[in-house]
């Protein structure tokens, strides 16, 4: 069962390649696209097998007689497989991280995996420290664990994608609590556990103060050191998600911003598949907020992202970037498709789900956008950015409430 969590993390991470998979089939017919989604159904066929789950055994045979019906009566049969399967995949990522065994109607599990796959960072003050804590780790199950000593933290940290710092120290002096103060500092939601065998409870005030989360005495249960372990990791990963999506409007934040769009250049490197962004900026936004309130204003920046929303197509991507400012990405799309795409917005004049009988309405909005398309394997996002805000700004010169596609 080693590595099975793994698999299904990857999994999750794959989904928006594997949609991508299928918008890009069901806009161009081409199999290479049917080819990757069997290799993933397949998978998935596998993983139903490794977690006796009945209702993911079957998919690679349910994928198979879709995709015999062609891109136009299988494309959306295949979309409503995605969906059920990344369904039945996200419940048993929760049930594997509450260890939670219990019996779900409709799904089948058996007993889940205990080993861990998030990566961890064991700092040791010497090899006879390092033989223990390496010990207690390995019968935890815990399979990515990297081992350094404390000089060698901040550049590990610089290269490595590590989820959790374990901060093993026998002798304990200034430089310890100076080293918890610069992690903090330069990681803050990196989870630092301290174990050491000072019990004594100034020692665990000031490493707590410094920026640790737990304080462990040697020697101590494995059990409930496994479960501060996990309830760190558990927590990071929920902030991870919670940072996905900007809070007040629902639009991906600019940090998973990177993220997306280095998919998409992948996919343009290795299949060709253009991609589109465009970068969008409301008229006037100031003189919004100066007339009506910042609560309105609020408002506004909701409505304008959820009508966004419904008009663009379901593969495309919004990131709030910043205040009144948000990118789009248009995948499969060039420039003037993209454009042809936003313009569908402009003729949106309210937002049928909004509650607030005081918010003016998306026809009084008006907004300026600047868009292009990737230009060749050496472009990059930064560089389409670039391009976007200086059309995005000849938009803003010209008079506001107009969309232009970046020309050199």
């Amino acid at each position: 069962m080693k590595g099975n969590r793994a698999i299904l993390q990857k999994v999750i991470m794959d989904k928006g390649r594997q949609f991508d998979n299928l918008t890009m089939y069901s806009m161009t017919g081409d199999v290479k696209y049917l080819y990757r989604m069997e290799g993933f159904y397949r998978l998935i066929g596998e993983i139903g097998n490794v977690f006796n789950c009945e209702s993911l055994t079957g998919v690679l045979d349910e994928f198979k007689s879709y995709a015999i019906d062609g891109k136009d009566g299988g494309a959306s049969n295949i979309l409503s497989l995605y969906g059920k399967v990344y369904t039945i995949i996200e419940r048993l990522w929760k049930q594997l991280e509450g260890a939670d065994c219990r019996s779900n109607k409709g799904y089948g599990w058996g007993k889940l995996s205990q080993v861990r796959d998030d990566h961890i960072l064991v700092v040791h003050d010497g090899d006879i420290v390092l033989k223990d804590i390496e010990l207690v780790m390995d019968q935890g199950g815990y399979s990515s664990v990297l081992y350094a000593k404390s000089k060698n933290i901040m550049d590990i940290l610089k290269k490595e994608d590590i989820a959790l710092i374990i901060l093993d120290i026998s002798l304990l002096n200034t430089d310890k609590f100076c080293l918890v103060e610069l992690i903090r500092e330069a990681y803050p939601i990196m989870p630092i556990i301290i174990v050491s065998d000072r019990d004594k409870l100034e020692v665990k005030i000031a490493m707590l103060e410094a920026g640790a989360d737990a304080y462990v005495i040697k020697p101590f249960n494995n059990k409930e050191f496994y479960a501060i372990i996990d309830r760190a990791l558990s927590r990071r990963r929920d902030y991870d998600i919670l940072s996905i999506k900007d809070s007040l409007t629902g639009a991906y934040t600019k940090e998973y911003l990177w993220k997306r769009a280095y998919e998409k250049e992948v996919f343009y490197s290795e299949d060709g598949v253009v991609f589109s962004i465009a970068f969008i900026d409301m008229d006037d936004f100031k003189d919004i907020n100066n007339s009506y309130g910042h609560l309105i204003g609020d408002q506004i920046l909701k409505c304008f992202v959820r009508v966004l929303g419904d008009t663009l197509r379901s593969t495309d991507l919004i990131f709030r970037y910043g205040g009144d400012e948000f990118i789009v990405i248009f995948p499969g799309a060039t420039e003037d498709d993209a454009k042809l795409i936003l313009n569908r917005f402009n003729y949106q004049t309210h937002c049928d789900q909004c509650d607030n009988t005081e918010c003016i309405t998306l026809a009084n909005i008006h907004f300026s956008a600047g868009i292009t398309q990737i230009k060749g394997n050496n472009d990059t996002i930064r560089d389409m950015i670039r391009r976007a805000d200086r059309a995005l700004h000849k938009a803003k010169i010209s008079g506001g409430d107009i969309t232009i596609v970046y020309k050199d």
